[in-house]
Order: C-alpha cells, then structure tokens, then sequence
C-alpha cells in the first residue's frame, strides 16, 4: 500500500504536536525537580512525569493513517480498514487498540496509586 502524502504530512505535523506536549512535559518535570525542596516532593514530581508520559501517548485518530484515510467510517470502518482487518474494529471492546489504551489506562492508574504514596523519607 502507497502511502498517501497529504496523510503523511498530517502525521508530521501531528508528531511535532506531540513533540511539542512531551517537550512541555519534560520541562515542567525538569523545572519541579529544580525547585523541589524535599525528596518526598521530587518523588510526587516523577509520579506525575510518569503520568503524563503515558496519558500522552500518541495514541489518538490523529496519529493514526488509516483513521485519517478512513474519516467517513468511524463505526462501520471493518470493510475499510487495513489496521481494522487485522486488529479488530479500534471503536470495539476485543479490538488490538482498545487492549493497548486499556492498559495504558490501567498503567496511569497504578503510577498514580503505587509509585508515591506520600511517604516520608
């Protein structure tokens, strides 16, 4: 399959997007280390880092090729898609996609509750 030029450049421009959110990410996380007073405040500074690293992933429509090729078939896109053929429809429970942004769920859920508790040092 050739890939279509107007979707690749909307997949770059949609990259430096999320280039620029990580790079946000990045230097709030560098600049509350900077300014943390204790180690219990640096710690709760990394949970949130960790957090939002997952939470961002570039996991949406907007990342995708084949939702950006396929905008007309949001619910009925199984005839349509090459993605969908070989990974389930993404807008359904048992799809490839949905397991993944399931587990990244799952994993923004676990940062938050296991890696700082709000113990002292």
């Amino acid at each position: 399959m050739e890939i279509k030029e107007n979707l690749r450049e909307i997949l770059v421009k949609s990259a430096e997007s999320d280039k620029i959110e990580y790079g946000r990410i990045f230097n709030a996380y560098i600049q509350a280390v900077q300014s943390a007073e204790t180690v219990e405040g640096l710690i709760e500074e990394k949970k949130l880092f960790l957090y939002d690293l997952v939470h961002y992933l570039p996991m949406s429509p907007r990342n995708c090729y084949f939702c950006l090729l396929h905008t007309d078939c949001e619910y009925d896109i199984v005839n349509k898609c090459g993605y969908s053929k070989a990974h389930g429809n993404c807008y359904k429970e048992d799809s490839d996609y949905q397991k993944i942004t399931d587990i990244m769920e799952k994993l923004e859920d676990k940062i938050l509750e296991f890696y700082y508790k709000g113990e002292l040092y």
